[in-house]
């Protein structure tokens, strides 16, 4: 990474992916607070010299809300995973399988802020997607299956609990 910033620059795109892989990598070693402060590098360089659209700042997105969340922080998530989503729909289409995966990780992460009829359609959407485009048995498939059947339970737990 270093040999990238000092021949390419901070804002290359093949530095920002250097950066974006260091920070996956300390993610994944516990090093949460370290691969927050780059991916937020990451992101910035990305907006700033490819756009808001493109598909690196869309995945940067995607990577940091994905370590917010799995820090607890699903308020400090949400913007990231929904831009991400919106992003990625828009520029691959509803049914690709990285718009999907976005569209389940934001569906959950309004779960985990109890905002449970929002996330409703989304889990639809993408349940279905996945099975049209991987089929029943794919793993994607299957979680986003799984996240739905936990939501509706949730669903059916707060609305019993109405009537009580």
């Amino acid at each position: 990474l270093q040999g990238r910033r000092r021949l390419l620059g901070n804002l290359h795109p093949d530095t920002l992916t250097s950066i974006n892989n260091l920070a996956t990598l300390l993610s994944g070693t516990g090093r949460s607070e370290e691969a927050e402060g780059l991916y937020q590098e990451a992101l910035e360089g990305c907006r700033k010299t490819l756009g808001e659209d493109d598909l690196d700042t869309l995945f940067s997105e995607d990577n940091l809300g994905a370590l917010l969340f799995r820090e607890g922080r699903p308020g400090d998530a949400e913007p990231y995973f929904r831009r991400a989503q919106q992003g990625l729909s828009k520029k691959l289409g509803a049914l690709d399988p990285e718009a999907l995966r976005c569209e389940d990780n934001l569906a959950v992460t309004l779960m985990a802020l109890e905002r449970l009829d929002e996330a409703e359609p989304l889990l639809r959407n993408a349940v279905e997607g996945f099975r049209q485009i991987l089929g029943e048995e794919h793993p994607d498939t299957l979680v986003a299956q799984a996240n739905l059947q936990a939501l509706l339970e949730e669903i059916e737990e707060r609305d019993s609990a109405l009537w009580r």
